[in-house]
């Protein structure tokens, strides 16, 4: 299969994001990001955590219900219909996400220094992953939002090549983005 093949399939794929995910894996990948809930980091470091935690799962086998296939990180620039671009327009910005076993996971727009992690749901919207210990009904749950309905088929999908690394390195990269911000 060609590259211009698989990503055709990959924006197939991503155009029915997430409509018959395993409830399982939505599951796992809420429980592997949420203890990152609370960190504020850049949408391309969050895409960079998002792929060393599923790595890291993988290695450790610690779910056998949930097939450990690896992900893959993408910058998607959605399809402009006319050249005028809003500033406010989310929806016509591009975003880094990951993609693991059919559940897409919105990391941030590109140009983001302060993204959340989110799941992409089939309907363009972002659903918050909550940090451990939050109700629903707390304000502090990260990200609402909606990046409204995302042609995605008429999109540009770039894969972007991560070095996975390791999760102490995550662990010293929230600590720098919480001492920087701090300061």
């Amino acid at each position: 299969m060609s590259k211009t093949q698989a990503a055709e399939l990959t924006s197939i794929g991503l155009a029915i994001m997430n409509s018959t995910t395993d409830k399982q894996v939505l599951q796992r990948v809420q429980k592997l990001v949420a203890p990152y809930g609370g960190e504020s980091l850049s949408a391309f470091d969050n895409m960079k955590l998002v792929v060393a935690v599923i790595a890291a799962d993988g290695k450790s086998g610690s779910d056998d219900s949930v097939n450990h296939q690896a992900s893959i990180a993408y910058e998607v620039t959605p399809h402009r219909e006319d050249d005028s671009e809003t500033d406010g327009d989310q929806s016509k910005q591009a975003f880094y996400c990951v993609q693991w076993q059919g559940l897409w996971i919105h990391c941030g727009l590109t140009n983001d220094y302060s993204a959340s992690i989110q799941l992409l749901s089939h309907d363009g919207k972002l659903r918050p992953i909550k940090q451990s210990g939050l109700s629903d009904n707390n304000e502090h749950a990260i990200g609402e939002g909606t990046l409204g309905i995302i042609d995605i088929e008429a999109s540009c999908l770039r894969e972007v090549n991560l070095a996975v690394i390791s999760l102490q390195q995550i662990e010293f990269m929230c600590m720098e983005y919480a001492h920087f911000d701090h300061c």
